[in-house]
């Protein structure tokens, strides 16, 4: 690795992170960083390394990959614009995969004072906490649990790589099945299917069950934060026809709490049909009291902290972990010093 001075603003004007950010805030976060220049081959960082800084790769080509156990995966290309590292600026944590160069790579770093003057840059720290929320989510551990039947199973982060298979469990769901979840007839259009697979993990944040063999989900729970009413979010589950009475909403629904809790929520809010007993006995475990609406429907608020506490404490805490780092990364804007 060569030091190379100071960074030139206009290496940073035309990345795609700062596309709406005026020229004379990057003129001040030019002077926070420094130019580093990297050969072919070279170690950039390494996974599981100490580090507080971040790295804007702004010439070459750079692979990214990490270990899982004894699998080494290639996650992709940095290239001019990327920002890698970011994570453990965010989060204290070690490096959660390795970076090499692949041609010569120069790059702007950036320790802890930089990154506070990152944060600052507009329209900077919404795009930081996507991608930050999604790079956790991505990297998370899945959980394992074992359902009622005595199948193993995991439980983890839905992805957008799961938007094909969840609109293939939706659109294979019997018809009763999908009056019961969307309280009306057909199926379901690709605008709902979009918007339900659409996650940012602070305001929807959705878990998926999957069977390792074969390997396909066969349940989803979520939940969606209301905009009215921002410390209370609805939660919903969608658990496949040919997967039920295994104990998955009650899961679902403990670990839907879990990820609320750590994400500020107090209660959550749900909605059903008179006739879908399973998810009323369901939320009653949880204290649930059911009142009808004018419209006929059932709806129930009841507290996170009750509804959490119907996974046993080991798998509570599990989940646990897993929540609190990608919501810490979807809350990137609420941490900053703005």
């Amino acid at each position: 690795m060569e030091s190379g001075g100071r960074v030139d603003v206009d290496d940073l004007v035309g990345m795609e992170l700062f596309r709406e950010a005026p020229r004379s805030d990057l003129v001040g976060l030019a002077e926070t960083l420094t130019c580093q220049r990297y050969a072919a081959g070279e170690v950039i960082f390494g996974q599981g390394d100490i580090g507080d800084s971040f790295v804007l790769v702004t010439g070459g080509l750079a692979s990214v990959s990490a270990t899982f156990g004894a699998t080494r995966l290639e996650l992709g290309n940095a290239e001019p614009g990327s920002i890698l590292g970011e994570l453990s600026a965010i989060t204290g944590d070690a490096r959660r995969a390795t970076v090499v160069a692949v041609t010569p790579v120069t790059a702007a770093t950036g320790g802890h004072d930089a990154f506070d003057r990152l944060l600052r840059v507009p329209g900077v720290r919404a795009k930081l906490s996507d991608m930050a929320a999604r790079r956790l989510a991505e990297s998370a551990r899945m959980v394992p649990v074992v359902l009622a039947d005595g199948t193993d199973a995991v439980i983890r982060p839905l992805l957008a790589r799961d938007r094909t298979e969840f609109e293939s469990t939706l659109l294979h769901q019997p018809e009763e099945w999908l009056y019961q979840r969307f309280f009306s007839g057909g199926r379901p259009s690709p605008a709902i299917v979009h918007y339900l697979s659409q996650i940012d993990y602070l305001m929807h944040f959705a878990w998926i069950v999957a069977i390792q063999d074969p390997p396909e989900g066969i349940a989803v729970g979520r939940f969606i934060r209301s905009a009215e009413q921002p410390s209370t979010a609805e939660v919903a589950f969608e658990v496949r026809d040919d997967w039920r009475r295994q104990g998955l909403g009650t899961l679902l629904l403990g670990a839907v709490a879990v990820a609320a809790e750590r994400a500020g929520l107090a209660a959550l809010r749900a909605e059903t049909l008179s006739d879908n007993l399973a998810m009323q006995h369901t939320a009653r475990r949880a204290g649930a009291k059911w009142t009808r609406t004018d419209g006929g429907v059932l709806e129930t608020t009841l507290p996170v902290a009750d509804a959490a506490a119907l996974l046993v404490p080991e798998l509570r805490v599990q989940l646990g972990d897993v929540a609190e780092a990608i919501v810490t990364g979807a809350g990137l804007a609420l941490f900053s010093s703005v």
